[in-house]
């Protein structure tokens, strides 16, 4: 009798952890599909991203599809070859126009890098000043 008490009791405790089971936790992270994760990944890469580089991206990656397409689909490699090319010419222009229009580029020379732990050294400015004290050495 016992036996078939403690039968019952573990019926009954698993039938109440399956059911625990199969509702979601506030806390347990809900698996998602891989691309899901790649999709967020670019996403956040593309946010940073000036329209040069969004551009030049997207004339790499339609590139690289008409190499991949050549085997696959070589009907499709023309019009996304001529894609690539537009999408380059446009990131060119977009470059050229931001720069002649003075807005501001993502880059602005050396400020943007950190600086370095120690003294830098200024190369080519040592070489002029060594370049003028052999000059004056001379005369």
């Amino acid at each position: 009798m016992a036996d078939h008490r403690y039968e019952r009791e573990i019926d009954e405790l698993l039938q109440h952890m399956e059911g625990e089971s199969r509702a979601p936790l506030p806390f347990r992270r809900r698996r998602s599909a891989p691309w899901a994760g790649v999709w967020r990944w670019a996403r956040g890469m593309a946010i940073g991203q000036s329209a040069v580089e969004r551009l030049m991206a997207l004339a790499a990656l339609l590139l690289l599809a008409t190499f991949i397409l050549g085997v696959f689909a070589p009907r499709l490699t023309g019009p996304v070859c001529i894609a690539a090319l537009t999408a380059f010419v446009a990131a060119l222009i977009v470059s050229v126009w931001n720069g002649a229009s003075g807005h501001p580029t993502r880059y602005q020379g050396r400020a943007s890098y950190p600086s370095a732990s120690g003294a830098a050294v200024d190369w080519d400015g040592l070489l002029w000043r060594l370049r003028r004290w052999f000059r004056r050495r001379r005369t």
